[in-house]
């Protein structure tokens, strides 16, 4: 309490002090917004061949056109825009891949209800100075940083499948790209996250958004034919699941974007191929099994064609890392799946 007096009668009386809080910081992941990084292809290139896409490609197939490879950048990111934030990463000379981030992930602590941000560690050559541009970035907006000293590449490796009894439950997957214990050390120092880890050693499937996808909150798309049984079994707890066959995942089904609750967004130039291109025929397969799936489940599918990404191994899940989940994250506490 403190005595004050009336400056108008000299009567004196004692208020409640208001105890002085540090002022409110809001970082983009706290608003009821999609919030999204993406990087602008100002340097991409194709002079490290550091997946088994590239070093397959023709070599008279390997040239870039970058002003059309921009065109299908904008496309997307006009498409995701539309209803997100999206955060545009600096893109640097000489890191031909940093438009495709999985550079970090933004990883959710229910205790805090916060988010940390994980920096990757690159096994694939020649992305490794990625990292540090990502962390510079990131803390600029004033986020915590941390990373591992395994192998450790990013979104596509760690993905939020739900909240359970105040726990993050996430899907890992290690083989490829990323080490099992950089799973086990994020576990260890957060005790309010558990990682369904996946091991899947195809080298065609290098990162786990190859293999796996969250359609919404209850379902979720999983090549079942790479993935091991033991996962599988552990991620029934808390979803159902779609089995996509292997043609589908090498074709990127799994490499989608889901935007808001009702739309799913999916690379394909399927209406510029011909009957006779060798691709052709898996082409429609991947694009009649996705549309079946989201049919079922009551969501839109949209097709942009990022044909010049591909040659360069990416497909459209490669583009875009999430700073936050609010479609999962700020459900009423009803709907939030429990035990």
């Amino acid at each position: 309490m403190q005595f004050v007096t009336c400056p108008y009668c000299r009567k004196g009386f004692y208020i409640k002090t208001i105890k002085e809080e540090k002022p409110f910081s809001p970082k983009p992941s706290d608003l009821n917004i999609e919030v999204f990084v993406m990087a602008p292809p100002f340097h991409v290139d194709f002079n490290i061949a550091n997946n088994i896409w590239m070093k397959e490609l023709p070599k008279e197939e390997r040239k870039i056109d970058k002003e059309k490879f921009m065109s299908q950048w904008m496309d997307l990111y006009q498409v995701i825009s539309a209803d997100s934030m999206i955060l545009l990463m600096p893109s640097k000379p000489g890191l031909q891949d940093i438009t495709f981030v999985n550079s970090f992930v933004s990883l959710y602590l229910p205790s805090k209800q916060d988010y940390i941000i994980v920096i990757s560690k690159f096994r694939a050559e020649g992305r490794e100075a990625e990292s540090e541009v990502a962390r510079e970035f990131l803390q600029s907006f004033g986020y915590h940083t941390i990373q591992p000293e395994t192998y450790f590449e990013g979104y596509p490796e760690l993905k939020l499948i739900t909240i359970d009894n105040d726990k993050a439950i996430y899907w890992g997957n290690y083989g490829v790209r990323t080490q099992p214990e950089t799973h086990d050390w994020l576990m260890k120092q957060f005790d309010d996250i558990y990682i369904i880890k996946s091991e899947v050693v195809d080298e065609y499937l290098y990162h786990g958004d190859c293999t796996f996808f969250m359609l919404d909150n209850e379902n979720a798309m999983v090549c079942t034919k790479v993935v091991k049984r033991k996962p599988i079994r552990e991620l029934e707890k808390y979803a159902n699941i779609y089995p996509v066959d292997k043609d589908c995942a090498y074709m990127g089904i799994c490499n989608s974007l889901k935007l808001g609750t009702s739309l799913v967004i999916n690379a394909s130039n399927l209406h510029r191929m011909s009957k006779k291109d060798k691709y052709y025929d898996l082409e429609v397969k991947k694009n009649e099994t996705l549309e079946k799936i989201c049919n079922e489940l009551g969501i839109e599918v949209m097709y942009l064609d990022l044909s010049e990404a591909m040659k360069l191994g990416a497909l459209l899940s490669c583009f875009i890392t999430p700073l936050n989940y609010p479609n999962l994250i700020l459900l009423p506490p009803d709907l939030i799946k429990k035990g």
